[in-house]
């Protein structure tokens, strides 16, 4: 049975709870689709599930968060998994992941956090001492392979990492807020190789961890882009997307100021586009645009102030924030195929050292050496290194676009048209492709909760297993688990799983109590564009 949380509150995100036999319960979280984004008559689409153990009964202490399924990230198909394998195929296949009703593939087990580990350190150990001395086709081959593979991974997992910590009061509704620092927590973990091994206990401070970087980074790069944009004679306004009010942001130009004679100074260090004020295209542009009202001293303010002067305004490019480090350009209006060019090279450079020439930072010093130095230089010029972290831009992106409505038509269609030349993993599917692999897995998923032999048995053999390892060595598991696959738990074992649940609970509201004394300070999140600074601030 599906049950509306009622709780939740109204906005992009909403939560809704179908029960599961044997005491259980799944916690599924949708996100609103903008009205021009809709597939298949879906004015919405699932992004997370999770499997709680409530134990049957309405007592929070006991309850555990078991598997998390990530409805945009579906198992690769065969033919996904061929183009993955490809070398130097920087592009995305259009290949969809199939039409397969068997239940999706959890990415994640909060009870079992190792289960991945393991299989993880077995494959590199295998890529580094078996397949990569085989020669430079099976080390491009399988480099290819695995990072495209895990890559995709990583990056929908991530894209709801997003959302999780974006509206935390949305999600609030539905997880306990432990339930949320756990799950968050265990998520960002999920992309380390190590990660696993991170004890429950320290989930709370890997959440707030991670809130502080995203805010840090945000905050640093919008202040970095507005003062570049205002030396520049530019302007600079967030992308007010509702999905992301503060994580994007847009540079633009005054049509006449590149109509003006003269020589224009521009520093593009950290904007990373060519010079505005020289280039002809400017000064006839046909292609989207805006008419602000500026005033005497080019500060733009309301419509119908007096002495304010009409000009037509010209996007430049649109910026993550939240990329680490400097601003990232994800969109160059005047040359869309840029960004795109400059993903290929770095992915083809990385390709051809570590692939072809068989140089790895952990076999090479000297490799070591010169490319830590080289990257440390080349970051500290405003340049984007890290792979995993400009693929979750773009797709983070690409998501807001999907499903924000504050956009009028014709940026948004110029956004979207140029976003999806970032796509250069071949595994990844359209994004209408990945609406209906979603919805198809939420419904194979829904299917399975309901039947039998289904979440049902999953939740007494995860019973069973969090019982064992409580109170029994890891030879008796080993051996309890060949000679009794199957086993039940006991009226008298669920009794004392539930106290020992319990029990931990009460040690982790302890653990989390501030020590007296203790201050807490909120670092409000960026809000003022170039013009609302050039004005004096935003209103208050």
């Amino acid at each position: 049975m599906i049950i509306p949380n009622e709780t939740q509150p109204t906005g992009s995100v909403r939560a809704e709870t179908v029960e599961v036999a044997n005491g259980g319960e799944l916690v599924i979280f949708f996100e609103k689709l903008c009205c021009g984004r809709q597939t298949a008559g879906k004015s919405e689409i699932p992004l997370l599930a999770v499997l709680r153990d409530t134990m049957g009964d309405n007592d929070v202490e006991n309850n555990r968060l078991r598997q998390v399924w990530v409805f945009t990230y579906a198992s690769p198909s065969p033919a996904q998994r061929i183009a993955a394998g490809v070398p130097f195929f920087y592009h995305r296949s259009g290949l969809d992941s199939g039409s397969s009703t068997r239940p999706p593939h959890p990415v994640l087990d909060m009870a079992r956090p190792t289960q991945s580990l393991w299989s993880g350190i077995a494959f590199s150990a295998v890529q580094s001492q078996v397949l990569d001395p085989i020669g430079s086709l099976a080390r491009l081959t399988t480099h290819s392979y695995g990072g495209n593979l895990g890559e995709y991974r990583r990056t929908h997992v991530a894209e709801v990492l997003d959302i999780l910590t974006r509206n935390p009061a949305q999600v609030t509704g539905a997880l306990a807020p432990a339930e949320l620092e756990s799950l968050v927590g265990r998520l960002e973990l999920s992309s380390k190789l190590l990660g696993g091994l991170t004890g429950d206990e320290s989930l709370p401070s890997v959440y707030s961890g991670a809130l502080e970087r995203r805010m840090q980074n945000r905050g640093h790069n919008w202040e970095l882009l507005r003062q570049t944009a205002e030396e520049n004679g530019l302007y600079f306004e967030p992308l007010r997307l509702d999905a992301a009010p503060d994580s994007f942001g847009v540079i633009w130009v005054a049509q006449k100021a590149a109509e003006g004679e003269g020589h224009h100074a521009f520093d593009g260090q950290f904007l990373h586009i060519a010079n505005p004020f020289s280039d002809t295209r400017i000064r006839s542009w046909k292609e989207y645009s805006q008419v602000w009202t500026l005033d005497g001293q080019g500060v733009r303010v309301p419509d119908g102030t007096d002495g304010g002067v009409p000009v037509k305004m010209i996007p430049l490019a649109v910026y993550a924030l939240d990329y680490p480090g400097v601003p990232l350009l994800l969109i160059d209006f005047r040359d869309a195929s840029h960004p795109q060019r400059s993903e290929i090279g770095l992915r083809a450079a990385n390709d051809i050292t570590t692939s072809v020439l068989g140089l790895t930072t952990f076999g090479n010093l000297g490799y070591f050496a010169a490319k830590t130095g080289f990257l440390f230089i080349h970051k500290r010029h405003g340049a984007a290194t890290d792979r995993l972290a400009r693929r979750n831009a773009f797709i983070a992106l690409r998501h807001a676009i999907a499903t924000g409505y504050s956009l009028d038509a014709g940026l948004s269609r110029g956004l979207e048209s140029r976003i999806e030349r970032l796509d250069l993993d071949p595994v990844e599917k359209s994004w209408t492709q990945e609406v209906r692999a979603a919805w198809r897995q939420y419904e194979a998923l829904i299917k399975y909760a309901a039947a039998p032999s289904g979440l049902a048995k999953t939740i007494e053999r995860d019973r069973v297993g969090e019982y064992r390892a409580a109170t029994e060595s890891p030879l008796k598991r080993m051996v309890a688990a060949v000679l009794h696959p199957h086993a039940a738990s006991s009226a008298g074992q669920l009794t004392e799983l539930s106290e020992r649940r319990r029990l931990a609970w009460s040690k982790r509201q302890r653990t989390d109590l501030p020590y007296e004394g203790a201050s807490v300070q909120v670092a409000a999140s960026p809000s003022a564009s170039s013009a609302e600074i050039r004005a004096g601030g935003p209103a208050q």
